[in-house]
């Protein structure tokens, strides 16, 4: 592929320029120099990560031709977070995030695998409960390294999506306490361009991280719309908290626990009811406020 072609170029400049780098050599032309390895490295880990994010959306049985030689989608997106971490790039943060969606397919497999298991049960409990952490690893760290307000939204939309799909009353929690804590979001700052962020990969994953407010607030079909809108972004969030409750009241009453399910259909009427000219951080801040007290009321109780 283009990619692969792209890699072995790149590569060879590597190699060209290390030969480059006597340790004779001082001032600014090996400052230059230098600066021209660190961004033979980024390129190198940008390569990495779209050849896995693009196997990670390509129908499985595919052929991927000599991109397949580059290994799995885990192993690409491994090696180019490490080149992040070690040059302290912010694409960690897809990294992290696409890394953790892979795992939940692996997930999956791993659970059908489990149910179909007649001997050594306990083995196959264990790596999935190992496989599980090591993906809530990948979203808690995504989460945390999150640049500015929209980035954080996309990133927990993202965890709200998989956490409905996992269906587990801990992870459907703990996707709602995340947009929650958007009520007082960390804005860092950064000099970071913002296209390194997850539009950077839209080519590779059909725009699906980019646009992961925009599915979670039901514009994807309305092309007037600025995708970057404050509006646009805080009615996503708002939308996935709702879709997380309405899943906590049903996880609840499967589980046949009342009290919790009346705390989750409390706190989703409180959500239809808060007047609808808040803005989004308010609407956040109100609910938050409800969810606390309900929370703490639901403690006494107890």
């Amino acid at each position: 592929s283009d990619l692969q072609k792209a890699k072995t170029l790149i590569q060879q400049a590597q190699v060209d320029l290390e030969a480059m780098l006597p340790s004779t050599i001082e001032g600014k032309r090996k400052k230059t120099l230098k600066k021209l390895k660190l961004g033979i490295q980024e390129q190198l880990a940008d390569i990495n990560m779209s050849l896995g994010i693009g196997k990670m959306f390509t129908p499985r049985g595919t052929s991927l031709g000599q991109d397949e030689d580059e290994g799995t989608a885990e192993e690409c997106i491994n090696r180019a977070l490490q080149a992040y971490e070690a040059l302290n790039l912010p694409q960690s943060t897809a990294a992290h995030l696409h890394l953790s969606v892979w795992m939940t397919g692996d997930e999956e497999d791993a659970s059908k695998a489990l149910k179909n298991c007649s001997n050594d049960k306990g083995a196959a409990q264990r790596a999935l409960k190992a496989r599980r952490k090591l993906t809530d690893f990948h979203m808690e760290k995504a989460c945390d390294l999150a640049v500015g307000l929209g980035e954080q939204i996309r990133v927990r939309c993202i965890r709200a999506e998989m956490a409905l799909k996992r269906g587990g009353t801990h992870q459907l929690m703990a996707g709602l306490e995340a947009l929650l804590d958007l009520r007082n979001p960390v804005l860092k700052k950064t000099n970071a361009d913002p296209m390194r962020g997850l539009a950077q990969w839209s080519a590779y994953d059909g725009g699906w991280g980019a646009n992961a407010h925009l599915r979670a607030a039901n514009v994807m079909e309305d092309k007037s719309c600025d995708p970057d809108c404050e509006d646009i972004l805080w009615k996503a969030a708002e939308r996935m908290i709702q879709a997380l409750i309405r899943d906590l009241v049903r996880s609840n009453i499967a589980q046949r626990n009342e009290a919790q399910a009346e705390k989750y259909k409390a706190l989703y009427r409180a959500s239809l009811s808060l007047p609808q000219h808040h803005s989004g951080h308010r609407f956040l801040q109100e609910l938050s406020a409800v969810h606390s007290q309900l929370g703490a009321a639901s403690q006494q109780q107890d």
